[in-house]
């Protein structure tokens, strides 16, 4: 059970999300493995800082990659979301990379290797020896909690574009000195930058508040108009304080904020390459190369005619720029996104260094894409379903059963114990209706959602047969009261079909829509609802959405009365490509039709995503996700009109 859902129709009305699973499992656990990394080991978030794997949680964003393209495909790099996390002791195997890398892995943990005879690209770690090269990006954070950082920051974002007005000879310009003031103004969609100058600042005394700095009408910034923010000092004692700060130290940490600092006020990442940009006479360019060669990189000088200010570019490809970004860690994020989408080209590095280690406590994620990076090596992720399966037979174990169909009844009460409404999506990991969930359960789980009115809960499901004939049955809803019954609760005057349960079923292609969608209009619902999520071919929805009426019959038409008591029709759909490892392509043709059938027939529609093949061609994201990068007429986030009463 999860009370933050990531499932995007589940916000119904501003609604925040929920997944509530009374049962979980299902008929077959995927295949997968159950690899393990020391708590220690370092991943790569997508904000571009490294943190331990401990440290991880669910929902986290890190950067990762395709785990198997298509044939004639190339991996590219992708942003994942942590999905499950957990815990074992294992026997461990100890690595050391040529670039320095080391990293404690189970013996099972697969790594990304270069090594093109190989008979695969996956390597367990078991398997590594002095021959394996691992695809491996630098791995050399530097601590953003150092006095040194934070100083260097301040003083790259002063360097960049920032204004420091101050003479150690000034005094209180109410003697006729000049006014001494220190202010870095940024647009205030980039209120990140500014944030972490005030946070930095306090760190050495000095109090400063993000204000607000031109409205975007006054010409301050001609060429981009946008409203502006700004964090700003005048007090006399913080200019030596600063300028202190802003003296160049001797320091790895200093000159790794320094650069964050300028990244964010005065560089650009588009296009594959990373630049830096200095329009005043200074030497801050300079300073920009000396500083990246401290830390590894080479930043060279450009020349181009007519440009409007020197450049220099970060040199070696998109592998160096992610090892720059998250060496430096800049507080701009949405700037360091450009890699995504992009062919994953990374430097091999031999292995130097393999024993055996001590059996010890270890780290499992699962993630969206199945991979992530870990101490700078590309890596393959572990599955949940097989953690669970691991633990079949034990008395006791929570996965006792492994991932067999299981009935929870200790979370059937969780709808009940959230005050504030919402959207809850039911059984997002098993199917209600699953043959092994006795009728009984099932009643219960109505009963629940029958209490608990101020959510909105979506069952979707493929048994559509077993759905069909259970909640047309008189039976069952004498079951529905006997389970009220059993727990001191009166059902007497609640309306059925219940008002809050949205019921839908899954039609990937024509085929299943001709066998679930009729079973689903002879179902009573309020809500009835199609999820064509992975759409896997074209699909003629026009028959099931016109309706059945006994008083508006328009054979090949559609029923104008839709809140017509007596009319039974499909009151949403779900449109979304498929995702993951051997993703098969939705052609975006078959969405717009389908969508186009159903804004003709009046019925919302919910694009949830391209999915991973069209999502890289539109560059959408993994998942094909990004709102921003859907064709215009996909935008479609709509959601069905409930209605206060139903008899249908």
């Amino acid at each position: 059970m999860s009370d933050n859902s990531k499932i995007e129709w589940t916000h119904v009305d501003g609604k925040s999300g929920a997944t509530w699973n009374p049962v979980t499992g299902c008929d077959e656990v995927s295949e997968g493995c159950d690899h393990c990394l020391a708590p220690e080991t370092r991943v790569l978030r997508a904000d571009m800082t490294w943190v331990p794997i401990d440290d991880v949680h669910v929902g986290d964003r890190l950067v990762s990659f395709t785990e198997s393209p298509a044939i004639g495909q190339n991996r590219t790099w992708e942003e994942c979301v942590v999905q499950a996390k957990w815990e074992v002791t294992k026997p461990t195997v100890e690595v050391e990379l040529a670039n320095g890398a080391r990293f404690t892995a189970s013996e099972d943990h697969l790594w990304l290797i270069a090594h093109r005879g190989a008979s695969t690209w996956w390597r367990q770690t078991i398997g590594l020896n002095f021959k394996t090269s691992v695809r491996a990006i630098r791995c050399e954070p530097v601590d953003t909690a150092s006095k040194d950082y934070r100083a260097g920051y301040i003083a790259g974002a002063t360097a960049g574009d920032g204004t420091f007005r101050w003479d150690a000879a000034w005094r209180s310009d109410k003697l006729g000195h000049p006014q001494s003031y220190w202010r870095v103004a940024k647009p205030d969609r980039d209120r990140v930058v500014l944030d972490r100058l005030a946070e930095y600042l306090a760190d050495f005394g000095i109090s400063v508040e993000v204000r607000p700095f031109d409205s975007g009408t006054s010409g301050f910034t001609p060429d981009a108009p946008l409203p502006m923010a700004k964090v700003e000092t005048r007090k006399l004692a913080n200019m030596p304080v600063i300028a202190a700060m802003c003296d160049e130290r001797d320091s790895r940490e200093w000159m790794a904020g320094w650069l964050a600092g300028m990244f964010d006020t005065d560089a650009s990442y588009t296009g594959g390459s990373l630049r830096f940009c200095q329009a005043k006479p200074n030497d801050v360019l300079d300073r920009v190369q000396r500083y990246g060669k401290e830390l590894g990189f080479v930043i060279e000088p450009e020349q181009f005619e007519n440009a409007v200010c020197p450049t220099a570019r970060l040199a070696g490809g998109i592998a160096e720029n992610i090892a720059f970004l998250s060496a430096i860690s800049p507080a701009m994020s949405r700037r360091c996104r450009d890699f995504y989408g992009k062919r994953l080209e990374t430097p091999a590095s031999p292995v130097v260094g393999v024993h055996r280690g001590p059996a010890r406590r270890l780290i499992d994620i699962q993630t969206s894409s199945r991979t992530f990076i870990a101490e700078g090596a590309l890596t393959h992720n572990c599955y949940a379903k097989t953690f669970a399966e691991r633990w079949r037979g034990i008395p006791g174990h929570h996965f006792e059963r492994g991932f067999d169909v299981t009935l929870r009844p200790e979370r059937l009460d969780q709808p009940l114990r959230w005050a504030r409404p919402r959207g809850v999506f039911v059984n997002s990991m098993s199917d209600l209706f699953h043959k092994d969930v006795p009728d009984a359960y099932i009643a219960c789980v109505f009963t629940v959602m029958a209490k608990a009115r101020q959510h909105t809960f979506q069952v979707l499901t493929k048994r559509h047969a077993r759905m069909r004939s259970l909640l047309n049955s008189d039976e069952f809803h004498l079951m529905c009261h006997a389970a009220a019954a059993s727990r001191g609760w009166d059902l007497e005057g609640t309306l059925w079909p219940l008002p809050n349960v949205w019921l839908g079923v899954s039609a990937e292609d024509q085929h299943w829509a001709d066998i679930r969608i009729p079973a689903l209009l002879d179902t009573p619902a309020a809500v009835r609802f199609i999820s064509a999520e992975p759409l896997l071919g074209r699909i003629d929805l026009r028959e099931h959405l016109a309706g059945s009426c006994p008083e508006h019959d328009f054979p090949g038409g559609f029923c104008v009365q839709r809140d017509h008591p007596g009319v039974r029709h499909l009151s949403w759909l779900i449109v979304g490509g498929e995702s993951g490892a051997g993703a098969r392509r939705m052609d975006e043709d078959w969405a717009r039709t389908l969508a186009i059938q159903a804004v003709h027939a009046r019925v919302p529609v919910f694009v949830k995503q391209m999915g991973s093949v069209l999502g890289r061609e539109l560059g959408a994201g993994p998942k094909g996700g990004d709102w921003d990068a859907f064709p215009e007429d996909l935008k479609l986030r709509q959601f069905p009109r409930v209605p206060e009463a139903v008899t249908a």
